[in-house]
């Protein structure tokens, strides 16, 4: 066979393999749909977080899988939690919510929402071309945000502490003692969940697993970016929010969809127009296809600016 046909075949091949993973991915996240928590999860006292740092926390969901290849199984408490909205102030200048990870535990946050002065799409590259996607939001100076720590030891002081940044990262979220994988993410066997964390865990996070980060900066303007704090915020505060599929429910669909909720641009959650208008916006890349280039074409990044990029151990509070 000669060399050009060996490359057709194997570009038709390729393009046939993709086509069926694309497929089947469309096929199991809208068949699954967008199940609420109570069809996914249930309370289960024996799977509360068993790390002596992070015990005796009113804040933390002890919870099981009820569904999926994992039902039975519980979730890991000691490391993934949604943040919930605890209160906030009449004009939501300040909210508190709880379960932002810092430093390896768990506080709850007071938010200067007025105060956000930046917001960038990080894009966290794990395998090859593909990346995690995430936002940071960047608060002014003089107006940070306030972390108390959520289990201090009784009898001890109140444990405050500041940071300049938070994450808002969608995730999948596998069962404790197991990682995350692909081919679970692509079955559906996992739920989505949007976690908070502080500029300084993720930093740590990046650096312990090896990742370049890129940060892309968006070109939103303050009411924007309040907006979609905000929209941020109260999904997280929703819990576990449907079934994680890899390319339909992923982190890159669920960042795209905050920006489209907080313009008002959302048609639905579980089947939503641009899932076939823009079929890979869910594809995590920071190419001319996927979910960079459905950002550009929302025009929510700044085309005049090139991504810092950060090698692992760089500091990513070199950025505030």
């Amino acid at each position: 066979m000669s060399r050009w046909k060996k490359n057709l075949k194997h570009t038709y091949l390729s393009a046939l393999t993709f086509a069926s993973l694309f497929a089947v991915s469309f096929a199991i996240y809208h068949v699954s749909g967008k199940r609420p928590e109570n069809e996914m999860v249930v309370k289960s006292p024996g799977c509360a977080c068993d790390k002596p740092q992070l015990m005796g926390d009113r804040h933390e969901r002890a919870l099981k899988y009820k569904f999926g290849a994992y039902a039975g199984q519980c979730i890991d408490s000691c490391r993934y939690r949604n943040s919930e909205v605890l209160s906030a102030s009449e004009k939501k200048e300040i909210i508190w919510v709880s379960n932002v990870y810092h430093n390896d535990r768990f506080w709850s946050a007071k938010i200067p929402v007025s105060s956000v002065k930046r917001v960038e799409i990080f894009f966290e590259n794990f395998r090859k071309s593909f990346n995690h996607v995430a936002f940071r939001f960047q608060f002014k100076k003089h107006q940070p945000v306030e972390l108390h720590l959520q289990n201090p030891q009784a009898g001890s002081e109140e444990v405050i502490q500041m940071t300049r940044s938070l994450i808002i990262s969608p995730e999948g979220v596998p069962p404790q003692g197991s990682s995350y994988n692909l081919k679970d993410g692509m079955l559906g066997n996992y739920a989505l969940i949007y976690r908070l964390f502080s500029v300084e865990q993720y930093e740590t996070f990046t650096r312990d697993l090896n990742r370049t980060l890129r940060s892309y900066k968006t070109k939103l303007n303050k009411e924007e970016m309040k907006d979609l704090l905000l929209v941020s915020l109260n999904k997280s505060s929703e819990g576990l929010n449907g079934v994680y599929q890899l390319v339909f429910n992923n982190c890159a669909t669920a960042t795209i969809d905050l920006v489209l909720e907080s313009k008002k641009k959302l048609i639905s959650e579980s089947w939503d127009i641009w899932d076939v208008v823009d079929p890979f916006r869910g594809v995590p890349l920071n190419q001319h296809v996927g979910t960079l280039s459905s950002l550009k074409w929302w025009e929510v990044i700044d085309l005049n600016t090139s991504p810092q990029v950060f090698t692992p151990g760089t500091p990513l509070r070199s950025l505030q």
